[in-house]
């Protein structure tokens, strides 16, 4: 009739993420008479990380069905009863997959448009291009908060942690206060900082989308043990310090928590390297008795310090930082660009 075929093409990077998922050197494919029934083996495997919508192709309705009945054997009856599979849920979080959106849509909805995750060489080789901040319609407000990429580190934490009572000192316009929301739903986050119109505005955005937020006008030392006492039901066992930037302050602001946090308490620190603050941090370690790193990979240079924790979480947070005589190494072999070296200097420093 003169028209042009039009291929079932959906899913195809989910068939491609199964082929790679198949050793091709040991076992090739096409000398295989079972082959579909491999695909259909992968399919069936990363469907049950992330449910797959059916297709045309292999992994039909009645493919679904039969590799949701190997987990639910309830599934097999609902196809007999031509009913349609049910599309796998999350069993950990009743919630999307990522905060990100969420948070992202919380700052929108009040007229903030946030600014955040740039790189420097986009930005006029800007350094605080990485940070967040918000544009209002008018211009350009907020300080710089954590970045994008440090989010979705700080998200993460939510696979290995479960804190019930977090601390934030260092609160400007709530973004990283309102992002620990999100990622410990169960727990109660209690946020200082001196600004006052910064604190309305995260208790405003907490309350229109049913956060346990209290953020309060107050600053560390001093106010930190009567507000954890009036707002807090639990000990801290989860600190964000992301206040004034010097190595006293960092070490001010650190003890004080540490008066009313538990002993297995979590620590994160902002702009460890970028504000020169590694031999405040070295010192609170070693008075502490913590363990710690600093977490050369994020943009500013975070750090954390924590008692004991569980292998997996070390092996997470292995992920962002590097061992500093091979880090060194590494950046001998590239151009040094600038006099005042802030990274370099940080890293002798360890």
């Amino acid at each position: 009739m003169g028209r042009t075929p039009r291929p079932d093409l959906s899913n195809l990077e989910t068939y491609f993420e199964a082929g790679l998922g198949h050793d091709h050197e040991a076992d090739e494919l096409l000398g295989r008479q079972d082959y579909p029934r491999l695909y259909r083996s992968q399919l069936a495997r990363l469907h049950r990380v992330r449910p797959i919508q059916a297709d045309q192709r292999l992994w039909t309705v009645e493919a679904i069905a039969e590799a949701e009945a190997a987990v639910d054997p309830s599934a097999a009856q609902r196809l007999a009863a031509g009913a349609a599979p049910k599309a796998k849920r999350n069993t950990k979080r009743n919630s999307p997959m990522t905060m990100l959106t969420k948070l992202h849509e919380i700052y929108r909805s009040a007229g903030l448009q946030p600014l955040t995750g740039h790189s420097t060489k986009h930005m006029h080789d800007w350094a605080d291009a990485p940070f967040t901040r918000f544009y209002n319609g008018e211009g350009i407000v907020g300080c710089a908060g954590l970045s994008l990429f440090e989010i979705m580190f700080v998200e993460h934490l939510g696979t290995y942690i479960d804190p019930r009572s977090v601390l934030v000192i260092g609160n400007a316009h709530g973004w990283s206060t309102l992002a620990l929301a999100l990622t410990f739903p169960k727990a109660k986050i209690l946020a200082l900082d001196p600004d006052q119109v910064g604190v309305e505005l995260t208790n405003e955005l907490a309350r229109k989308n049913k956060l346990s937020v209290e953020a309060v006008v107050g600053t560390s030392p001093d106010s930190v043990k009567p507000a954890c006492a009036e707002h807090l039901n639990s000990a801290v066992d989860f600190v964000l310090i992301d206040a004034i930037h010097t190595n006293d302050a960092l070490k001010t602001d650190f003890f004080a928590s540490a008066e009313v946090a538990s002993k297995d308490a979590f620590y994160l620190f902002h702009d460890v390297i970028n504000w020169k603050m590694v031999d405040g941090f070295k010192s609170m370690q070693a008075a502490s008795g913590l363990g710690g790193r600093i977490l050369t990979r994020t943009p500013s240079g975070m750090a954390v310090l924590h008692g004991e924790i569980s292998s997996e979480l070390a092996q997470y947070l292995d992920c962002f930082s590097d061992n500093p005589q091979l880090l060194m190494a590494y950046r001998t072999m590239v151009q040094q660009a600038f006099a005042g070296d802030v990274f370099g200097e940080a890293l002798a420093a360890l």
